[in-house]
């Protein structure tokens, strides 16, 4: 079943599965990817409780090992929609028998979608309900479409970030951090060129910037901004992937032999309980 708000400019769809967006369209223009299985099945993932990959797969809790896949679990699942208004729509997961075989905190996800005039804002809130410290990650995983027009590639697109800065990338091998860097991003301009992607993701951390844009060679697309989060990724499925995924992240994969303990992991948040998380992200078109 797909769910939907709209106002005046904008019109975004939604999956109850993973709380996901699936669309968002604006003068009938799908700025969203369409998941085509031959390429990347997803739209617009919820990471959440880990972000990126655990080494191994494993991760441990008090001298017990865990099982977690890639990105965690909650994009799988279905979350209940308990608000929906004309332009606004909220989410909810909460933790249950299935997710304490592997995860064994209580937690309620709850993950909301505003239309504010020509923007989308998103955002997360993560409560601990349980008596224990909640230990987890989450970050966004949306994918939009370029280049946007038949005639244009996307090595034709450029991000241009807030501030005019250069930083590094911390580079990946399986999944999983080597440790090793190497300059990403100069000036504040990201090229979306061809070969960009093939030592995978483009990860930065504590980015002076919490604005990118989106850019043809005309004009710009759109503005993605993230308040405050730690960690940036760009990212796409291959040379010929017509998409830029803009990842801002609270949490890391695990350091090539670092994996372990998941409350030492870098960038996990603890959560006391009773405590309240919450965190922003979205896009402005035109």
């Amino acid at each position: 079943m797909t769910l939907s708000i709209q106002n005046e400019f904008l019109e975004a769809h939604f999956k109850a599965k993973g709380a996901e967006l699936c669309g968002l369209l604006a003068n009938g223009t799908q700025y969203i990817w369409q998941a085509d299985p031959a390429i990347w099945a997803r739209h617009a993932p919820i990471l959440f409780p880990i972000v990126g990959k655990l080494e191994n797969d494993q991760y441990t809790h008090e001298g017990k090992a865990y099982q977690m896949s890639q990105h965690g679990f909650a994009r799988d699942l279905d979350f209940e929609v308990f608000w929906h208004e004309k332009t606004k729509i909220g989410f909810k997961l909460i933790s249950n028998q299935i997710t304490l075989q592997n995860y064994p905190f209580g937690f309620v996800l709850e993950v909301f979608y505003e239309l504010k005039d020509r923007k989308l804002a998103i955002s997360y809130q993560v409560r601990n309900p349980d008596s224990q410290v909640l230990y987890f990650s989450i970050g966004a995983h949306p994918a939009f479409i370029c280049p946007l027009e038949q005639d244009q590639k996307r090595s034709d697109y450029r991000l241009v970030f807030e501030k005019r800065e250069t930083a590094k990338r911390f580079l990946l091998k399986n999944g999983n951090y080597t440790g090793e860097t190497e300059i990403g991003l100069e000036n504040g301009v990201l090229p979306l060129g061809e070969d960009l992607f093939e030592k995978d993701a483009l990860v930065f951390k504590n980015l002076a910037s919490q604005k990118v844009t989106l850019a043809d060679p005309h004009k710009d697309i759109f503005t993605f901004y993230f308040k405050n989060f730690p960690y940036f990724a760009v990212w796409s499925k291959s040379s010929k992937a017509e998409f830029v995924c803009l990842e801002p992240w609270f949490g890391l994969s695990d350091l090539v032999g670092k994996g372990g303990e998941i409350s030492q992991k870098e960038g996990i948040i603890a959560l006391q309980t009773g405590q309240v998380f919450e965190c922003e992200y979205g896009l402005e078109i035109g």
